[in-house]
């Protein structure tokens, strides 16, 4: 192969790396499937038993982030797109949740805040960050997931029968649908 063949070989892959990465970038499957799961079973179990829920959600949690930082990676390697910055800027956003949980679990710990109000708050702050990825990485069903998240948090103080699991299926929902849609890849 001559230097020029080789010269044009690689300007192909870096036109194609550059195609991509403008063109509809999905959330994983893996880490909506994930995150999905963890919300359906996470919520309806605080309608049915919120107690064992809040453990089930606090252990859940970490794992599941885990487990999509690993996959994203994975996602980002297989695409040539592997970025240690970028990597490192989407494991801040949305690791910066966990400080905020941490921040509240000690409240409540404390006994500061408890019951209700706790997974209220915590719901607001986590749509928050996902509103948040909708500014940052441009996902804007994420934007739109946040929202709902917000939204649903404060409609809880109204609504006295399977809130969260009505608000766990929409969520679900919109995270599969992530995958499927323009949203950017959160790898």
């Amino acid at each position: 192969m001559t230097t020029t063949q080789k010269l044009e070989q690689d300007l192909a892959y870096v036109k194609e790396a550059v195609e991509r990465r403008e063109g509809p970038q999905r959330t994983p499957l893996g880490i909506a499937l994930i995150w999905a799961s963890y919300l359906l079973v996470g919520f309806t179990w605080l309608d049915l038993q919120p107690s064992r829920a809040a453990w089930f959600l606090t252990i859940g949690s970490p794992v599941a982030f885990l487990a999509s930082w690993q996959i994203g990676g994975r996602a980002a390697w297989k695409l040539g797109e592997f970025d240690r910055i970028s990597g490192w800027r989407q494991f801040q956003h949305w690791g910066s949740g966990f400080f905020g949980l941490a921040a509240m679990l000690s409240l409540a710990f404390a006994g500061r805040i408890g019951g209700e109000a706790l997974g209220q708050v915590i719901l607001i702050m986590f749509g928050l960050v996902h509103f948040l990825a909708g500014v940052h990485f441009s996902a804007r069903l994420f934007l739109w997931l946040g929202l709902l998240m917000m939204a649903g948090a404060v409609g809880m103080t109204y609504i006295d029968r399977w809130g969260w699991t009505s608000l766990g299926v929409l969520l679900s929902a919109g995270l599969i649908a992530s995958s499927f849609m323009g949203a950017r890849r959160h790898a």
